[in-house]
């Protein structure tokens, strides 16, 4: 059977769906024909070229299009992940037939789609309005992420020291948080050296410039990493700071100390989860965390801190979310 991913591709939230889909899409792509419809809007063209550098057949639509009504089947899967595929959006795909899966990151209004996926840890099936029909795979039993995360759960770590920190505030970072954080570190002196993960939409490359001439030898920038390379680079730092989104499960994963908070509502849900299974040290909101009070969390960081946080990630991701995403998947179909 076919399965469809629509991930919404606006230009300051779409990354982040498009990534959550490719890891589905990843995982079902052995026993399922996976392709991807995506808005024909600005950020159209790099989502198009990225999703067809890995192998992803890729349809445009324009927004006034419905999938059904565009190019697919009534016979197929149908994944939507995005903040404006509201529930008459839905209603019209279900009234064709099609099978519905709805990855969410924050219940916006009623769903009607046959399964939700929401991977926060400790989200709860109460904060939703879905029909009777509706099943959920919730928690981080179902992390959407990709297979280099997935494998290197098995790889247990500990730390003696701390000298590379992960700076990861997401694709494009409009209110410059990773200046502010990578900055900080190098002050702290906490780590030598900083390695700061951007993606194509990021506008504040001078400031990076900067640091880079401030700090020469110890300010490390990569573009565009894809999902191998990623890991492998989050695999060298023993410290990291990012927001609660698919980037700190990422990171939870690959086993890191990791300084933690959020820019956005959506990312509520993860961080409220990780901070009660105690796998990050809480930052709260980064849009107005200040210098002085991030100097005073790089400070208080310790080793023993570190590996705690680590075996508290190890029981919060099992690297199975592959295998039950697929059965679940698997049953639609049934």
């Amino acid at each position: 059977m076919r399965v469809w991913f629509r991930p919404d591709t606006s230009l300051y939230t779409g990354w982040g769906h498009v990534m959550r889909c490719i890891a589905m899409a990843d995982m079902l792509r052995n026993s399922f024909e996976c392709k991807f419809l995506i808005d024909n809007n600005d950020t159209a063209l790099q989502v198009k070229e990225h999703l067809e550098k890995i192998s992803y057949t890729v349809h445009c639509i324009n927004e006034s299009e419905t999938p059904v009504t565009s190019v697919t089947d009534q016979n197929c899967i149908l994944v939507l992940d995005g903040y404006h595929f509201d529930t008459d959006y839905q209603n019209r795909l279900k009234n064709r037939g099609v099978k519905l899966v709805y990855i969410d990151d924050i219940p916006l209004y009623p769903y009607t789609a046959d399964l939700i996926i929401n991977h926060a840890p400790g989200i709860s099936k109460e904060l939703y309005q879905a029909a009777a029909y509706t099943r959920f795979l919730l928690g981080s039993d179902y992390a959407l992420l990709r297979e280099p995360f997935l494998q290197a759960v098995r790889t247990n770590r500990k730390f003696s020291q701390m000298n590379t920190a992960i700076v990861n505030m997401g694709g494009a970072d409009e209110h410059n948080i990773t200046y502010k954080a990578a900055r900080a570190i190098l002050q702290s002196g906490v780590c030598s050296q900083v390695l700061i993960i951007i993606g194509a939409s990021f506008p504040h490359q001078v400031k990076l410039a900067e640091l880079e001439a401030t700090y020469p030898g110890r300010v490390h920038i990569f573009r565009n990493l894809d999902a191998t390379a990623l890991a492998g680079l989050m695999q060298q730092a023993q410290l990291a700071i990012c927001p609660a989104s698919t980037i700190s499960l990422e990171l939870c994963a690959i086993g890191t100390g990791i300084l933690c908070g959020y820019t956005a509502s959506n990312q509520l849900n993860i961080y409220k989860g990780l901070c009660e299974s105690a796998c990050i040290l809480p930052l709260g909101n980064l849009l107005s965390l200040t210098h002085e009070r991030l100097m005073e969390q790089l400070y208080m960081i310790n080793t023993d801190q570190l590996n705690q946080m680590v075996v508290n990630q190890r029981s919060l991701i099992d690297g199975q979310s592959t295998r039950r995403i697929r059965e679940a998947i698997k049953g639609l179909t049934a």
